[in-house]
């Protein structure tokens, strides 16, 4: 079972859709610009539709203090009125401006932070470099919940097409070497599948279902 998804930094409907994702941050301290209406429109799609958020981490870039921006993602989410659930959170890691073992102490660090004041615990988007390097190794055992993978993005996406079946394609290390998932710093399959980039959203496959998605905090 396969659902479908989404997520966006600017303002989106989440019609036809059975999850999102709406960026939180990307410069510490300044909430975007869509985030609050986008939680709104989610939280009016009801029961069918499980929402939440995203910050997009530069570790020593915006902020070198992890638990800080942990924090204030925290807060973005909470004063609204009234306050808005948070089905699901993540933190994009992409690129960091320090080395491998800097860039996965400061990811851990802020989980410790995320999950002391939100009382649950974040997901991670890593891509294949950081699969297969020291950037995510132990993420998972150190309590990161889920794993959000994106593939290596080469062409706009259809927003019309969907693809027929979940089939994240394998992980490459830095010489372009195939690397089993089992073999990854996730040790297993990613939970969520980034397969396109396309406007005014990007498309997501989620591998399980509604029940399963609502219970992945935990």
């Amino acid at each position: 079972v396969s659902l479908r998804g989404c997520d966006a930094s600017s303002l989106v409907s989440w019609d036809g859709v059975a999850f999102g994702f709406a960026r939180c941050q990307r410069q510490y301290g300044q909430k975007d610009a869509a985030f609050d209406a986008n939680l709104q429109r989610m939280h009016a799609r009801g029961d069918a539709f499980v929402g939440g958020g995203y910050e997009f981490a530069l570790p020593d870039t915006y902020l070198p203090d992890p638990a800080e921006r942990a924090r204030t993602s925290w807060r973005f989410f909470t004063e609204g009125e009234p306050p808005r659930p948070v089905d699901l959170y993540a933190l994009d890691l992409e690129r960091s401006p320090v080395g491998q073992d800097e860039t996965n102490a400061w990811a851990r660090a802020w989980f410790d932070e995320w999950t002391r004041v939100a009382d649950r615990r974040p997901g991670i988007y890593l891509g294949s470099g950081y699969l297969t390097n020291r950037t995510g190794q132990g993420l998972r055992e150190h309590g990161f919940a889920w794993l959000w993978y994106p593939r290596p993005f080469t062409t706009t996406w259809d927003t019309t097409t969907w693809p027929d079946s979940y089939a994240p394609p394998l992980p490459k290390d830095r010489a372009g070497n195939p690397v089993a998932w089992e073999d990854c710093a996730w040790h297993g399959l990613p939970n969520f599948w980034q397969f396109a980039f396309g406007s005014p959203y990007d498309g997501d496959l989620f591998d399980g279902t509604l029940a399963q998605l609502r219970a992945l905090n935990g």
